[in-house]
């Protein structure tokens, strides 16, 4: 299986080819003991927000930059 590179929150980290922006959450949460909440990080790539319903859909590049940030709330 191949792998790419992508910098999250500016930390080049190695991943499998056709990874998705979904599992990669689940990975960081996974790697930072968080609970799986997809709700609990807002994610934008190549500083474009993607919305968690798009996540699934949206297949990660060699050298994409990821950003991961708490969602903002309220009203």
């Amino acid at each position: 299986m191949s792998a790419i590179t992508v910098y999250i929150n500016g930390e080049a980290k190695e991943i499998p080819a056709h990874t998705n922006l979904a599992d990669l959450v689940k990975n960081i949460q996974l790697d930072m003991q968080m609970e799986d909440d997809p709700k609990s990080i807002a994610t934008a790539v190549n500083e474009i927000f993607v919305p968690r319903s798009a996540r699934e859909k949206y297949e990660l590049k060699h050298n994409d930059q990821v950003m991961t940030f708490s969602p903002i709330t309220g009203g």
